[in-house]
This record gives C-alpha cells, sequence and structure tokens, in this order.
C-alpha cells in the first residue's frame, strides 16, 4: 500500500521505508520535546529536597530528627529558599523556630489616655485580633510557585528589575528574619485611630520594614479595602494577587496615610518573589509617626477627611 502527499501540488510517493523513517525522526524529535518539557517543569514541580518536602506536608517529627545534617540543613529548593525560609513563607511558624526564628515576645504599645508600655504579644495580638507574622506568607506551596511564575517581565528583564533583585539581594536578612526598624503602635485620634512611630531616629533611606500579610488570589472588588495592597502580575495575566494584612500582618499594618508622608513603599524582587518594604525618605525623630502615601488609586473611593 502506498500513502501520498502533496508538496507545491506535486504527487510524490512515500515507500514503507522511507515513512518508517520519518516515523523514526517524528518519535525522536516527540522525545526530544517531551524531554525538555520534563526538565522545566521539574523547575517548578521537581522533587524538594527532604526538609523542605517536610516543611510542606506538615512533617514535623522528620524536622527534628534531620534538621541538624549539613546535607538536608544546607540544601535549597530550586527557586534558592532553604528549609527555614520556606516554612517562614509558608507561614509554618512552629517548625520556622526549628530553624532560629524567634518571633517577638513584646511590642511596644500605646493606648488611648494611657502611657506607653511593652505589651505582650500575644495580647497586643488579642488587642487587635490580629497574627503576627515575620515575613510575606503563601497559604500554599502552589500559589508560592505560581506568583513566581506571574512576576511581571518588566522586573525580571530590566534595569529596574535589575535595581529591584539587587535590593532584594541585600535586604534579604531584614525581609526573612523580621528585621524592622524599632516601632511602636500608639492611638493617634479618633479618626485616624493607632498609627506606627519610630523609636529611633531614622536618615533618608533607611530600611522600615516588609509589608507583611496573606499572598492571596482575589476579585477585583476585593481590593477596595483598607488592608489588600496589590500585588503586581504580569500584564496580561488573568489572575489577581494581593498581600491581606487584616488577619495576619506586622506591624507595618499600622502606617498611616500623609499627603506629603517621610516614608515610601517600594518592590524588592528576591529570588522571584517580590516583597513591598518601607523605607524613610526623610529624616524621621525618635517618637514621630510613620507615614506612607496610599495612593490615588486608594482614595478613589474613599473620602479625606
Amino acid at each position: 500500500m502506498r500513502r501520498f502527499r502533496y508538496t507545491e501540488g506535486v504527487a510524490k510517493k512515500i515507500s514503507r521505508s522511507d515513512l518508517a523513517g520519518k516515523n523514526r525522526l517524528i518519535a525522536t524529535q516527540g522525545a526530544f520535546t517531551l524531554a525538555r518539557k520534563s526538565l522545566f517543569t521539574s523547575c517548578w514541580k521537581g522533587h524538594l529536597p527532604p526538609l523542605h518536602q517536610a516543611v510542606v506536608e506538615g512533617d514535623l517529627p522528620f524536622i527534628l530528627q534531620n534538621k541538624a545534617n549539613p546535607k538536608h540543613y544546607l540544601s535549597k529548593d530550586n527557586f534558592g529558599f532553604s528549609a527555614g525560609e520556606l516554612a517562614l513563607l509558608l507561614g509554618k511558624l512552629e517548625m520556622a523556630k526549628e530553624f532560629g526564628y524567634r518571633p517577638p515576645t513584646h511590642i511596644l504599645f500605646q493606648d488611648k489616655g494611657k502611657a506607653i508600655d511593652a505589651l505582650l504579644t500575644e495580647h497586643f495580638e488579642e488587642r487587635f485580633d490580629i497574627r503576627l507574622i515575620p515575613s510575606l506568607t503563601c497559604p500554599s506551596y502552589s500559589l508560592l510557585k505560581e506568583s513566581i511564575r506571574q512576576c511581571p517581565f518588566s522586573y525580571r528583564y530590566t534595569a529596574l528589575g535589575s535595581e529591584m533583585k539587587r535590593k532584594g539581594s541585600l535586604y534579604r536578612e531584614e525581609l526573612f528574619h523580621m528585621k524592622q526598624s524599632p516601632c511602636s503602635v500608639r492611638f493617634v485620634d479618633e479618626m485616624k485611630g493607632f498609627g506606627l512611630f519610630a523609636e529611633k531616629r531614622l536618615t533618608h533611606g533607611e530600611w522600615i520594614g516588609e509589608y507583611c500579610g496573606l499572598l492571596t488570589k482575589l476579585e477585583r472588588e476585593e481590593l477596595d479595602t483598607d488592608y489588600i495592597v496589590h500585588y503586581p502580575t504580569r500584564f496580561f495575566s488573568m489572575n489577581l494577587f494581593g498581600v491581606d494584612a487584616k488577619k495576619k500582618c506586622n506591624l507595618m499594618r499600622f502606617a498611616n496615610h500623609k499627603d506629603r508622608p517621610n516614608a515610601a513603599a517600594e518592590y524588592l524582587l528576591d529570588r522571584g518573589l517580590l516583597h513591598l518594604a518601607f523605607f524613610a525618605i526623610g529624616e524621621i525623630a525618635p517618637g514621630e509617626e510613620i507615614t506612607i502615601d496610599y495612593g490615588r488609586d486608594y482614595w478613589m473611593n474613599r473620602s479625606k477627611r
């Protein structure tokens, strides 16, 4: 039996041997394509190192047994995160403690009509119905991978992205070890409620802290809330992400708006993950309120009273 194909209107005969040879070539090319796809997929779905897998699965006994093994302890996942960093990013703080994380025991706090005092962290959390977290937190490893994959191209491959990466690397220690400038939360007035105050002198460009919250997928109308900050993704992406600091947060949540602020928010890029950090844009005296500009979008449906 003969098979035919048409090339430029001319019928050409293909013998069984020709067809078999072509099929072998297609099979080889197909195998190569599958191998490439497999290699690409492994970057996103690849096998995690044992300690990382234990963090994802919540296997605390395995971590306790193997955390001292340098072979496991020094390993990184495909993005370059250590097991301890991954525990922080996934909000598994009990596991993070096994890798050196130490939560604050007290928060400097001043309630209305009272003197400033060191309040136990658990009492501070009860007072505002929140849970303090040390870093940006993802509800799952799959969402963490997706947020990295959705990072805007302009942040990855431009001069702007290079500067964001430089700062992300420079402030990595601050991002993953809850290092923030000494701050307190104090009552401001009946309209603003509470605010964030500096407890040491800050100079221009000095690190204040990261705006921490739960990284989550959103519906567009959900952005119109007080504590959700838009998390940038690719311009053509149908996925909308936000950092929600309503329930899980750090002290940066308490920074109030001012038209002429003394601090500014800036995105840093570390290993593909974006972090929103606050920096001083002028000298801030001890006891002075730290303020930022919420931006025009925030005030579109709100009134500045």
